[in-house]
């Protein structure tokens, strides 16, 4: 807020993000604008989203805490902050925090309905959803890259395209709420969670 007012007018060649330090080292009369100062709520928007950027990962949770729609647990916690460099990307208001982490906010048992669910009822997706828990549950390396990486090779060792298995994957993980690549998704929720996920889906679809 404070670089915000202050680019209203004032100016230091073209630096629009101006940290308290900077402002103080740099500030002059100089810098005054003749103009008009016009309140911009999406450039004040932009310049907050640069400074959610810089968080570290767990002064990000505490930040955003307060501005969940309920207290997060421990476990919740723990997503959010493996989540941090990816959910940061989404959001330009610490409010955003509800829309971008939606996806680690859901509390098992939860129900994928609606659109969400389609990806999950055409053929052969439980056939490739249980084999993709078989091939997760003897992952050792939880970064997305790798992550990314088995899951493709996945489907080209089934032969199918990713368009074919991914989508059910990432409905059995989000239920349909928004969520970044699937990597960054199944390393923010964990092994052991995205794992129970993709249980609970199967379980969900058995006959």
């Amino acid at each position: 807020l404070m670089n915000g007012l202050l680019r209203m007018g004032w100016s230091h060649g073209d630096d629009e993000i101006i940290p308290t330090a900077k402002a103080l080292e740099w500030f002059g009369l100089d810098g005054l604008g003749k103009a008009p100062a016009r309140l911009d709520p999406e450039k004040l928007a932009s310049i907050n989203a640069h400074y959610i950027e810089g968080l570290g990962n767990e002064g990000f949770v505490d930040a955003v805490s307060p501005f969940l729609e309920k207290a997060p647990s421990e476990a919740q916690k723990a997503m959010l902050t493996r989540g941090g460099p990816f959910l940061k990307a989404r959001m330009k208001l610490l409010a955003d925090i509800n829309a971008a982490a939606g996806f680690v906010l859901l509390e098992r048992p939860f129900e994928i309905t609606g659109k969400p669910a389609k990806p999950l009822k055409k053929e052969g997706a439980m056939e490739h959803l249980g084999a993709i828990k078989d091939l997760l549950e003897g992952q050792d390396d939880w970064s997305p890259a790798a992550l990314d990486e088995r899951l493709q090779g996945y489907a080209e060792g089934a032969g199918v395209g990713f368009g074919q298995v991914g989508p059910a994957l990432r409905a059995a993980l989000t239920a349909g709420q928004p969520s970044p690549s699937i990597g960054e998704t199944l390393h923010t929720l964990g092994q052991d969670e995205a794992l129970a996920r993709i249980h609970q889906a199967l379980s969900a679809h058995s006959s």
